[in-house]
């Protein structure tokens, strides 16, 4: 290879080095730094959310919350920016809410992996728009300020999550708290918005030793291999092949965390008192 043409191709190299890195780092250093961003968004359209046949664990919980007495509000969306390594998140909402009950039901439906997953979520509004927020995941969990509550329940059975989402409401009646009489799907996202502002800075300091670790150990690996190889080819291809290490081990547990997901939904539903996929029992 000719001087002028290896030069061009280190150069080649190099610049993908540097986009490669902003692109995965930026997103991960914002979230660490001034937190995940949020955005939300929907319209009132009930025959908007109602099962089309292609998702069966959607249309199960479709039925299961109608069976609770839950009525649909519509579909919406939720947007998380500088989510790790991802610059955005978008994900699929649909709003139900009880009237008899005052409080809301709404389901999340991810991009993949974990698509064909439906998240199941309880939220009751009060009074100066504090948020009790009751969802299912991998394990116990919950966030308490003066103003919200949020609890993680490991348990996709929707009966068992809205028994505990109907306790915690209970108890903060009991408390004092007043609840919201407003049902709309417009308060709803207005009042889960100002929640996530509250809450945006919490946790980051669970997210930062593993940003520091894996940057530092990055850094360490880029900076090493121009020391001992100076500004060459190697280099670059190092922190870019580094980069997409992370980026694969990362990809690689999102697909089992969906994988055991959808495998837990599957048998937490399947303890469902049965109820018909096309509406209220």
């Amino acid at each position: 290879m000719d001087p002028e043409t290896e030069w061009f191709v280190i150069a080649a190299l190099w610049a993908a080095a540097v986009v490669w890195a902003a692109w995965n780092w930026v997103p991960y250093f914002l979230m660490c730094t001034v937190g995940t961003g949020y955005e939300s968004g929907g319209t009132e359209d009930p025959a908007a959310i109602e099962p089309d046949g292609t998702d069966p664990d959607y249309a199960s919980v479709f039925a299961t919350l109608r069976s609770l007495g839950y009525e649909p509000l519509g579909p919406g969306f939720m947007r998380l920016w500088f989510a790790a390594w991802q610059w955005a998140m978008r994900t699929r909402v649909q709003a139900f809410a009880s009237r008899s009950a005052g409080r809301f039901a709404f389901t999340l439906q991810y991009p993949f992996p974990l698509s064909g997953y439906t998240q199941v979520f309880f939220a009751a509004c009060w009074a100066d728009g504090r948020l009790l927020l009751t969802m299912s995941g991998p394990a116990d969990d919950a966030v308490r300020t003066d103003d919200d509550v949020v609890e993680v329940k490991a348990t996709d059975n929707v009966h068992e999550l809205e028994r505990y989402h109907r306790e915690a409401a209970d108890k903060l009646r009991s408390s004092g708290w007043r609840p919201d009489a407003d049902l709309s799907l417009d308060n709803l996202l207005a009042v889960t918005r100002e929640s996530h502002r509250r809450r945006r800075g919490l946790g980051l300091t669970e997210q930062r030793p593993l940003f520091r670790l894996l940057f530092g150990a990055w850094l360490a690996a880029t900076a090493g291999s121009v020391w001992f190889l100076g500004w060459d080819a190697i280099p670059p291809l190092v922190s870019i092949g580094l980069l997409a290490v992370y980026r694969g081990l990362d990809l690689k547990g999102r697909i089992e965390f969906a994988r055991a997901a959808r495998s837990r939904a599957a048998a937490d539903r399947a303890r469902e008192p049965h109820t018909s996929t096309t509406g209220a029992t």
